[in-house]
């Protein structure tokens, strides 16, 4: 009867010590594999939180000041960026045009080649849509913009 108990734990430990260690396995690697994609030691700022994961898509969301950034990844790179703030936010303090082209360039590299005229043609584009309702769609290089603004809330929407 002892010895039916010793195999008995002793197999039990053994499938328990194997679960665990494979568990810890895996998360290592899909932790190394997110650190690739997701510079988030640049975001730091931005305190950004996993706020979704369906079907191989993960959200990312976070805010600074006055502006709300959410993003969407793949295995392999950020598939869209989503800016959020007020329209007086970015017509008082044109350094957020600069923030929000420096995100992008951030999340999505090499789609963006000068940050500061890129910036400059943001905010161009900025100051001439309406506050009560209105939309644009442009391009800065090689990453596509569509803003839509409602009551002075503007939506920022940024694809390849």
């Amino acid at each position: 009867m002892k010895n039916i108990f010793l195999i008995f734990f002793g197999f039990f430990a053994l499938i328990s010590g194997i679960s665990i260690f494979s568990v810890d396995a895996a998360s290592v690697i899909e932790e190394n594999a997110e650190k690739e994609i997701i510079p988030f030691e640049k975001l730091t700022d931005y305190q950004v939180l996993l706020t979704g994961n369906e079907g191989g898509i993960a959200t990312y969301s976070g805010v600074k000041d006055n502006l709300r950034l959410t993003f969407d990844t793949d295995k392999e790179s950020v598939i869209k960026i989503i800016f959020g703030f007020d329209i007086n936010a970015i017509k008082n303090n044109p350094s957020l045009s600069q923030e929000i082209v420096d995100i992008i360039n951030i999340l999505m590299p090499n789609q963006i080649s000068d940050n500061k005229a890129c910036a400059s043609i943001f905010q161009e584009k900025m100051s001439d849509l309406n506050e009560d309702r209105d939309q644009a769609v442009f391009n800065l290089d090689k990453s596509k913009i569509e803003v839509h603004v409602t009551n002075g809330l503007v939506n920022v929407r940024v694809t390849k």
